[in-house]
């Protein structure tokens, strides 16, 4: 029978588990985002020599379109990799909280 008043240290260990777990998901998003980015870039600096080639306001427009995917993906992947940030400094307090 689970005991109806878990420790401290038992509240900390499930509130790892959790954290690990959200670690582990914003570990994947981050891996996808990457992946966004190197393709972005790619499609951005194309669509940068395309502007410069052409000449015109088509690829102008279309430049900006990419840069600003670009930019949008970069401030996301920033957001996550500062929400795992957070979740590992909570982690670390926890591991110490359960180490005194």
């Amino acid at each position: 029978m689970r005991n109806p008043f878990p420790s401290a240290r038992d509240r900390a260990a499930r509130k790892l588990m959790r954290i690990r777990g959200k670690v582990a998901d914003l570990d994947r998003q981050l891996a996808v985002l990457d992946e966004q980015l190197m393709f972005l870039s790619q499609v951005e600096s194309d669509a940068q020599t395309d502007a410069v080639v052409a000449g015109h306001d088509v690829a102008a427009r279309e430049h900006r379109a990419a840069r600003s995917d670009l930019d949008r993906t970069r401030r996301q992947r920033d957001e996550v990799k500062a929400a795992r940030d957070r979740l590992l400094l909570e982690q670390d307090t926890l591991l110490e909280q359960m180490l005194d």
